[in-house]
């Protein structure tokens, strides 16, 4: 008796799948965000248990399908090709080490093993095998989502309480930042001044919330334009913006400003669409559309100018501080020290173009690449964890062969999927919300917070799979 007939009938396990799927992407999420984001040293053993499941219910639906007879029942699982032939290459790496250490009178230090740039490396195999299963468990979290679930409002329950939760954590942050605590009002040092609610780093906030606030207007379109609400304070849209306003009033209060250059534009671009949506909709019933547009626009007015008042002297601050940076660019107090690094790091993913250093190994790789000028005060060197670019740090760790994979692994399902996405509001901006963080991604490193990597992955392939459904309906 093989595996696959031990499986309960498709009937009967049908919905029972679609709710797996929707509540192992819950809790990677919540449980991602509330743990620092991820970015303590204890959350990433325990996020890696929780998004082992997410493999069980992939083999789970692949065994189910097989026993239909739609002719295309298995073809989003060719989708898991690129991200097959990554972990593969990923793993292969972390069993040929590509640094040896030597001992100098009791001081150990590392040098480069001679080995072919063809040839894939890592420094540390634990730690690649780990940020591996890591990023594989995200990305079948998300890849569940479209496959198992066969229903718009299972994937707008999941959309609510992500919203709902990052509302919470917005609602939380604030309340820190005005009583001047630390995380979790004390209980946990911040290791910087540069943090928000229980992200440890102020941009990965903002990634966050970017992706968030994009799940709260794709329910807030779906509502408010909905054939049976009349009126948007007799729908649930009126909740969601409400969610919206706190959820983007945190970003300039947490002194993200690149993070608060995004969702001014999604929220801009928002502001447009919905302009036009609503004048559309005036125009159905006969009704005037100038009243509305101009009490639009006055709202939307006093809300800008609520953030501001909220966060007014972090702004301040914050454009004080951008003034002196753009001032200071070329002198010898404050070199140009994000193009010196960004050039350090392309010379050392050009030692090993075609598969990288490894996985997780930026941290003891690029010390022996970096050229930054030392600090103006004590005039010691400054180390980096990160890139300060997630797309160049994935040419330097796993080459151009690994980031081609990596982005080959969301680009071919947008592609195929590419017709069925438009005029889909909730699909369209939690792509939207993908996008940006995506593009935010060239000079920032938001996906090195677990927390807006599960997050990407569960928006991006429900936006794909609403669409999907919305065609179906």
């Amino acid at each position: 008796m093989t595996l696959q007939n031990l499986l309960p009938t498709v009937p009967a396990t049908l919905f029972l799948r679609s709710r797996w799927a929707i509540a192992h992407a819950i809790l990677v999420v919540l449980s991602a965000s509330w743990m620092f984001g991820g970015k303590i040293w204890w959350s990433k053993p325990i996020l890696c248990l929780l998004v082992t499941p997410s493999l069980a219910i992939t083999l789970w639906e692949f065994l189910a399908r097989r026993r239909r007879t739609e002719p295309d029942r298995l073809t989003p699982f060719r989708w898991l090709l690129p991200m097959i032939l990554l972990a593969a290459g990923v793993a292969v790496s972390a069993f040929i080490p590509n640094l040896f250490p030597r001992t100098f009178g009791g001081e150990t230090r590392w040098f480069v093993r001679p080995l072919s740039p063809l040839w894939p490396g890592s420094p540390n195999g634990g730690k690649t095998l780990r940020e591996l299963w890591l990023l594989s468990g995200c990305y079948l979290t998300g890849f569940n989502l479209f496959v198992c679930v066969r229903s718009r409002h299972g994937l707008r329950m999941l959309l609510r309480i992500l919203a709902a939760n990052a509302f919470v954590l917005a609602v939380f942050g604030t309340l820190q930042k005005l009583m001047s605590q630390d995380i979790f009002f004390g209980l946990q040092h911040a290791p910087t001044d540069a943090f928000f609610a229980t992200f440890v780093y102020h941009n990965h906030w903002g990634a966050f919330s970017i992706l968030m606030g994009s799940a709260c207007l794709g329910l807030v379109f779906h509502h408010a334009f909905h054939r049976e609400s009349r009126y948007i304070v007799d729908s649930p849209a009126l909740l969601w913006l409400i969610a919206l306003f706190f959820i983007a009033a945190t970003i300039p209060l947490s002194t993200s400003r690149s993070s608060t250059v995004l969702i001014a534009s999604l929220l801009i671009g928002a502001l447009f669409h919905g302009i036009v949506e609503l004048v559309r909709h005036r125009h159905r019933s006969e009704r005037r559309a100038w009243p509305v547009v101009l009490l639009t626009i006055f709202i939307v007015g006093g809300g800008a100018a609520a953030i501001y008042e909220l966060g007014e002297r972090t702004i301040i601050d914050r454009l004080k501080t951008t003034r002196e940076q753009w001032a200071d660019i070329g002198t010898d107090a404050h070199g140009p020290r994000r193009s010196v690094l960004y050039r350090d790091t392309l010379h050392m993913a050009a030692d090993k173009p075609v598969f990288g250093w490894g996985l997780e190994s930026y941290e003891r790789i690029f010390p022996l690449y970096n050229s930054t000028p030392r600090g103006p005060a004590d005039r010691l060197p400054i180390f980096y964890q990160e890139a300060h670019s997630d797309w160049l740090q994935s040419l330097a760790e796993i080459g151009v062969v690994g980031t081609a994979l990596l982005v080959f692994s969301a680009v071919w399902p947008l592609w195929l999927m590419r017709r069925r996405i438009r005029g889909h509001p909730v699909a369209m901006y939690l792509l939207a919300g993908c996008i940006l963080v995506a593009l935010y991604a060239s000079v920032e490193f938001p996906f090195a917070n677990p927390a807006v990597v599960a997050s990407w992955w569960v928006l991006y392939f429900a936006g794909l799979r609403y669409a999907a459904l919305s065609e179906v309906r």
